[in-house]
């Protein structure tokens, strides 16, 4: 998701230098509710596969078990929860982005707009997926 001053690659190397001129809606509305970001993390190349096994920025690892992968395509988020690094993390999800690291990290995934916000009521912490 962008979010001004910090690249969005989508995880491929092809786009390191793109810095978006705009902050996504979403991104936005945390930000003015209070929300910090704290850094975007890792995924699956172009959101492409649902393993997070990033060839370009490494691979993002399942926290409860390193030897395990943290589904994908927006694992990194899944594992930031997981970890308790941060309470929230937004991710895109098409074919299961969100829903599969968050079931293999034993997490929670919505989609649902009303049940996000009102999860969301005291934000401290955004990650993204890059």
């Amino acid at each position: 998701m962008d979010v001004v001053n910090y690249p969005t690659t989508g995880g491929t190397p092809s786009l390191l230098d793109s810095y978006p001129k705009r902050t996504a809606p979403v991104i936005s509305r945390l930000l003015s509710s209070g929300g910090v970001i704290l850094g975007k993390a890792n995924m699956h190349e172009l959101a492409w596969g649902i393993t997070s096994d990033n060839a370009y920025f490494g691979p993002v690892h399942n926290p409860w078990n390193r030897t395990l992968i943290p589904g994908g395509s927006s694992g990194g988020s899944a594992a930031s929860v997981a970890s308790r690094f941060v309470p929230v993390a937004l991710c895109s999800d098409t074919g299961g982005s969100c829903r599969i690291p968050a079931a293999l990290t034993e997490e929670v995934s919505t989609s649902n707009p009303k049940l996000f916000w009102k999860m969301l009521n005291k934000l401290v912490v955004v990650i993204v997926s890059f």
